[in-house]
């Protein structure tokens, strides 16, 4: 290690300052980065019945910033399911933005991610979720992956349910 000015040892041979000042450039350049992602599109993405495709709200939260409003009709309605008998709720749609089933029966309710009569003729396992009675709900998402193929429910007592897709 060299020295300068006596006995005092020169911090740039020391690796612990050079890693120090190499991850505050790191840090300050990712700053930018998402500043500059802020100033570049929207930060907030809405859904809303627009009779337009798009509306942007100018300054959303920070100046420079937007917020882009999708205008979309949405689908959905209350269903009532037969004891056994599986019902269609949702058909395949690649562009859904988001949605929620709600179970708002008195009897649980299985999800099948699947075509309708697949639950059936499977010989293997299919993806299910389960919906407790009066409440249980799903959110279309599958962890961070929003769910766009079919949903068929099935109860085997009865329920109902209600259905919202945007």
């Amino acid at each position: 290690m060299s020295r300068r000015n006596g006995d005092q040892p020169d911090l740039l041979d020391n690796p612990a300052f050079l890693q120090l000042v190499q991850s505050q450039h790191m840090i300050a350049a990712g700053q930018e980065e998402i500043a500059d992602a802020i100033r570049v599109g929207p930060v907030d993405v809405a859904v809303a019945d627009l009779r337009r495709r798009y509306t942007r709200v100018p300054n959303f939260v920070l100046e420079g910033s937007e917020r882009a409003v999708l205008g979309t009709p949405g689908f959905g309605g209350s269903y009532q399911l037969a004891a056994n008998t599986p019902q269609q709720l949702l058909p395949r749609n690649t562009h859904r933005l988001g949605g929620t089933i709600v179970n708002s029966g008195s009897g649980a309710v299985t999800l099948y991610l699947c075509e309708l009569g697949d639950q059936a003729a499977a010989n293997e396992p299919l993806p299910q979720i389960w919906l407790g009675a009066g409440g249980g709900a799903w959110d279309l998402r599958l962890g961070n992956a929003l769910w766009c193929g079919t949903v068929v429910a099935v109860s085997v007592t009865g329920s109902s349910v209600s259905v919202a897709e945007v």
